[in-house]
């Protein structure tokens, strides 16, 4: 005898949570990649960059929104304030 089949399990609401952003850009070519704040490059521009590997080295665009930085983004800060 199951001493749980008495029992009534209360029913789950579904709550809609915002979809995070799936895409973003590359910080130095501004095309479109999946979003990843902590690998902001696209393949071949990681490739070119991984040779010096400065965090700080200034690129063109906003990982998350695809505008133009004018070199206030880096792997270290992708993201426009």
């Amino acid at each position: 005898m199951d001493i749980n089949a008495d029992i009534e399990r209360p029913k789950r609401e579904e709550v809609r949570v915002e979809e995070k952003s799936k895409h973003g850009y590359c910080i130095r070519t501004g095309q479109q990649i999946p979003f990843n704040p902590q690998q902001p490059l696209s393949r071949d521009a990681w490739r070119v960059w991984n040779e010096f590997g400065n965090v700080d080295f200034p690129e063109k665009f906003c990982h998350k929104t695809g505008e133009k930085s004018n070199g206030k983004t880096s792997m270290r800060n992708p993201i426009l304030k």
